[in-house]
């Protein structure tokens, strides 16, 4: 899944990874069919829909399952990525002149199947691998993962990645959750007054129960959003650093590594920025024949690392971690008391993501 470590991104992707991990078929499909049934028998919502689509999802002829599959799934594809953004009821709403603002905006959409919808949370109570993947398409859509003002006095900086992600993943609780879900859920967000983005939008969602061993399930959802940074603030700046270069014409392992810092201890970018340097610098310092590509910013960071083909994945891990950690030390630690040792407490997550191998 390359750059991302728990979805796959898009419908494309989706459709072929729900295939290669189902040992029943049939299976997925009658649970497809339950959330196709409602939108192919809505007037509106299916003139969305390729006319031989819906003459196949509204047929009995259960030997086309593949095919089926394919079409149901494109099918809720199409009426989830056209879902209005704003809550019809009214209870999810944002201000006259945030609404104002956002009239002119584009509309984004991920369009992903999340495989860790129910993982153990953290982070105030979202699944990290949602958060952590979440930041990633916002960083490739150029949106801004965090919101800083430009005049330091008006307040700290805000995580606009993990409050989306808070509020959209609210369902994404746990097996019992996923498996009480009778329609494909529709769950609307918008960004908290005084956070320095205008934003609105929505989640469409729908449980797959594919063979997966860490859940038992996995969704697959549409999220549409708008945004604009409001005046007086700015997006924050994204850590983007590369350090050193792998032998050229040589086979090597490619390492995709997560970093997390906790949320309830970093108020500062700058600061988290300072230790990641500090971790590729000694990282690199230690190990000439690696090539490191660090980004992120705020709570998450992804470092990518060209190591040679035989590497060991579990020391190059333990490498990461004593590196983030000794970086940890050395930034915070110095401006803490002799009172005030809850940093010790706080280290950072480091978690080896997908590994793959390339000539380069």
């Amino acid at each position: 899944m390359g750059w991302f470590d728990h979805i796959a991104n898009g419908l494309a992707g989706g459709i072929g990874w729900a295939i290669d991990h189902s040992s029943d078929i049939a299976k997925v499909v009658s649970a497809v069919s339950k959330f196709t049934g409602q939108v192919v028998t809505d007037n509106h919502k299916r003139e969305l829909i390729p006319k031989e689509d819906v003459e196949l999802l509204m047929s009995g002829d259960d030997n086309a399952s593949v095919n089926k599959l394919r079409a149901g799934m494109t099918a809720l594809d199409l009426v989830m990525s056209n879902n209005p953004i704003t809550d019809p009821t009214g209870k999810v709403t944002t201000s006259k002149h945030n609404e104002d603002l956002l009239s002119d905006e584009p509309i984004t959409n991920f369009n992903c199947l999340w495989l860790q919808p129910s993982q153990p949370k953290t982070l105030n109570s979202v699944a990290h691998a949602c958060y952590a993947d979440l930041t990633n398409l916002m960083h490739m859509s150029g949106i801004p993962t965090v919101i800083k003002p430009k005049d330091g006095k008006l307040g700290g900086l805000f995580d606009f990645g993990l409050s989306i992600a808070k509020d959209a993943f609210a369902n994404f609780g746990s097996k019992r959750d996923l498996g009480e879900m009778s329609s494909y859920d529709t769950t609307y967000f918008v960004a908290p007054p005084d956070s320095g983005v205008a934003c609105k939008g929505v989640l469409c969602s729908y449980p797959l129960p594919v063979d997966n061993p860490q859940n038992g399930g996995v969704v697959y959802g549409v999220m549409r959003l708008q945004h604009k940074v409001l005046d007086g603030y700015e997006p924050s700046h994204h850590f983007h650093v590369i350090k050193g270069q792998p032998k050229q014409n040589t086979i090597h392992k490619v390492m995709n590594i997560d970093v997390t810092f906790s949320s309830s201890f970093y108020t500062d970018d700058t600061e988290t920025a300072t230790i990641m340097n500090l971790a590729v610098d000694s990282l690199h310092k230690s190990y000439k024949s690696w090539g490191i590509k660090c980004i992120g910013s705020s709570l998450t960071y992804k470092l990518t690392i060209s190591a040679e083909a035989d590497a060991d994945t579990a020391a190059v891990r333990s490498a990461v971690q004593d590196a983030v950690g000794n970086g940890q030390s050395s930034a915070i630690g110095r401006r803490q008391t002799k009172e005030d040792s809850s940093w010790q407490s706080q280290l950072p997550r480091v978690r080896m993501g997908a590994v793959s191998y390339t000539n380069v």
